[in-house]
Formats: structure tokens, sequence, C-alpha cells
């Protein structure tokens, strides 16, 4: 980590953006990373990840990632004695909230949208949903657990956001098609510039809301800037 930072030794502020793998692992960890690197500094770090790869299944997280060696990243960055005894299909929600509760100081964020086929491909690959759902059907359950874990996680952490775009997509917040959302702009740009909400310059003020899908109509408390669906239908 030393030799990852020394080149930057106190900057005013310090992104990370990704996408797919690299917004639910790669942003999260460096960001940990950073964060103790410049503890003692002013330095806002922020991450951002665009369609993160949230779902696991519990054999791809006992038999596939263990083959990755990550057992040390999650450590290093979560606080966990052994990360063998978190090996489910929680792992990575798990994961993630102990990273943003170990470091409140990160603000974390996730674009994601509802109809994300590079998503279901990746979770239906690692074995989930093979009960013969329809294409449409397995993408309204893939879509419920993704805001379910997401909402969850929000709810929970203050300094974490998120942000779902109705329709398809995959890593479409570096392309100009993810500035076609109402509040888009506005909501990067608050944590890009601000950093967390809570801190100093932080609007205080919501945003105009935005969409996260059809699947949100009949939903109480749905689809303000600051938060998804409240509440969302069953596995």
């Amino acid at each position: 980590m030393r030799g990852r930072y020394e080149s930057f030794a106190a900057p005013d502020s310090v992104a990370f953006v990704g996408c797919s793998a690299g917004a639910s692992a790669v942003v999260v960890t460096e960001a940990a990373r950073a964060s103790v690197r410049y503890s003692n500094a002013d330095t806002v770090v922020v991450a951002v990840g665009d369609s993160p790869s949230n779902l696991l299944t519990e054999q791809f997280a006992r038999e596939g990632l263990v083959n990755w060696g990550i057992g040390s990243v999650l450590e290093d960055v979560t606080g966990w004695p052994n990360a063998t005894e978190h090996l489910s299909e929680n792992l990575l929600s798990e994961a993630m909230g102990a990273v943003f509760s170990r470091h409140p100081s990160v603000q974390f964020a996730f674009y994601t949208r509802t109809a994300d086929a590079t998503q279901l491909f990746q979770y239906q690959t690692m074995g989930g949903m093979v009960d013969g759902l329809s294409d449409a059907d397995a993408m309204k359950v893939w879509n419920r657990q993704n805001l379910a874990m997401l909402e969850s996680l929000q709810s929970a952490h203050s300094n974490f956001r998120i942000f779902v775009a109705e329709g398809a997509g995959h890593c479409a917040m570096t392309f100009d098609s993810a500035l076609t959302n109402d509040g888009f702009k506005e909501w990067v740009e608050a944590l890009l510039l601000r950093g967390t909400s809570s801190g100093a310059g932080a609007s205080s003020d919501n945003p105009p809301g935005v969409t996260c899908g059809t699947q949100c109509d009949a939903l109480p408390s749905c689809c303000t800037f600051w938060s998804t669906c409240t509440s969302v239908l069953p596995r």
C-alpha cells in the first residue's frame, strides 16, 4: 500500500470509479485502503461503482472465490479475523457492510439498472436461479434481490448511497447514457465534489426523485434520490 500511494502525499480528494466486478470489489477495497493511508490527512475519499456484481451463490462463494485467494484481502479491509467463516451467498453484502462501518469517512456509492442482462448472466453462470424461469421472470427475480440487498446496505450505512436507473444496460455510468437519467448528474457531482453527505459543504436538501422501474409503481415511499424502493417484493 505504501508503494501504491507514495506519489500522492496528501491530495485534496481521491476518487475510485469502477464497473462490474471492479465496482463491488476493487472500488470498495481500494477506497478502504486509501482511507487508512490518508487517515491523518484531510483527504476526501470517494468510491463510486457502476453495475456492481453483488449477487453470489453459496456454491460459488465456497468453491469459486476461494480459488482467487481473496481471504487475506477480505480480512485486511473488513477486519475479519477469519474470512472463511463468511463464505456464503451473503459474502459480498456482509463484506461491504463491514467495510462501510470500518471506514465511515469514505463515501461509497453504486449505480445500477433494473434490467442488467450481464449481471443476470453472471449470477446464472454461478448457478443462481436454475429452476427454468423465463428470461423475463429471471430478470425480475434478480432485480428484486439486487434492490433488496442494496436497500438494506443503504438503510444501515449513512456513507453508502445508490442510484437506480430504469432499463437495460451494464457499466453505463461512464458513458452518456447515464446522464439521460433525471438527477444522475447532480447525484454523482454531489458525491465527487462534496464527499460524504454529512461532511463539510454537503447539502441537506433532497435532490429531485429518480425512477427505479415499473416494479416500484405500487410500492410506497419509493424512488427518492437518496434511496431506492424502501420495500421490495420477496424472492
